[in-house]
């Protein structure tokens, strides 16, 4: 590859490594050109960038953004996964990701200034959404709410009930 090239490929590196809110890398070996599009469509849906990587050149776009802790995990074929608004979408999305009984190995990733390895990554998929997180947490806000309402409703509605009985059994 010719040396102006390389250095431009560095630079959108280092763009991507410096603007990102997670990068998750992953190996993709064993996975076909249309395997790979169709996964490349799904991290599309969800506005991650997905892309196929060189090592070296990652590691020197790495060293340039000051991220160390990563360089370990560039070996062999190596793909990324930026993504710039939800941090753990680009996890979830790989390891959901199967085709054909084949899943792509998560190398490591680095989410919002920190370095997690393969099994930390993995966990962090398993985590439910920020949305998710906080829908639960209204719910169980609000649930005391609506018990307090049911419990001030409820004696109106015994004593609109024993009077309807009265007016029935006067008639």
């Amino acid at each position: 590859m010719v040396t102006s090239k390389k250095k431009e490929i560095t630079r959108q590196l280092f763009e991507r490594f410096s603007k990102a809110k997670s990068v998750v890398f992953a190996d993709y070996s064993g996975f076909s050109v249309k395997e790979m599009n169709e996964l490349r469509a799904k991290f599309r849906e969800s506005d991650i960038e997905f892309r196929i990587i060189k090592n070296t050149l990652a590691k020197i776009a790495l060293d340039k953004a000051k991220i160390k802790g990563l360089e370990g995990y560039l070996v062999g074929p190596t793909s990324a996964a930026f993504s710039y608004s939800e941090p753990i979408m680009a996890a979830k999305i790989l390891k959901s990701f199967n085709i054909n009984g084949k899943n792509l190995t998560i190398k490591a990733g680095y989410v919002e200034g920190e370095i997690y390895g393969h099994d930390e990554m993995v966990y962090l998929a398993s985590l439910p959404s920020r949305e998710e997180l906080i829908a639960s947490f209204i719910r169980y806000l609000s649930y005391p709410l609506y018990r307090f309402v049911h419990v001030l409703r409820d004696p109106l509605v015994n004593l609109i009930n024993i009077l309807s009985n009265i007016k029935k059994s006067e008639k």
